[in-house]
C-alpha cells in the first residue's frame, strides 16, 4: 500500500509524492499542512500523464523545517469535495 499527496514547489508547481505505508508513520509526525520543507536524499521517478515526474520518500530522505521562507505558496490551490458530492454528479453527463 502506498499513500500519494501532492507537493507545490516554490513556483507552485504541482508535484507528486509518494510514500510506501511502511514507512508513513516515519514521515506523517514530521510533516506538517502550510509548511516549507528543503527536502533531499529522495527518489525521482516516472510518473503518469497528469504528473510526469514523481517524488518517492524513501529510507534515506530527509527534511527540514525553512521557516525564513520569503515565498508565499498558494493554500487556495484546489477545490476539495466530498465523496457524496461526486456521487451525486455521476449522473450528470456534460
Amino acid at each position: 500500500m502506498i499513500v500519494d499527496m501532492i507537493l507545490l514547489d516554490e513556483k507552485s508547481t504541482l508535484i507528486q509524492e509518494t510514500i510506501h505505508a511502511s514507512r508513513l508513520n516515519t514521515f506523517k509526525r514530521r510533516l506538517s499542512e502550510g509548511s516549507v520543507y528543503s527536502l533531499s536524499g529522495f527518489e525521482l521517478t516516472r510518473s503518469n500523464n497528469n504528473f510526469p515526474l514523481s517524488i518517492r520518500f524513501n529510507d534515506r530522505t530527509s527534511f527540514a523545517e525553512t521557516t525564513n521562507s520569503k515565498k508565499d505558496i498558494p493554500t487556495e490551490l484546489f477545490r476539495f469535495r466530498s465523496y457524496e458530492h461526486w456521487l451525486i454528479r455521476t449522473d450528470n453527463y456534460h
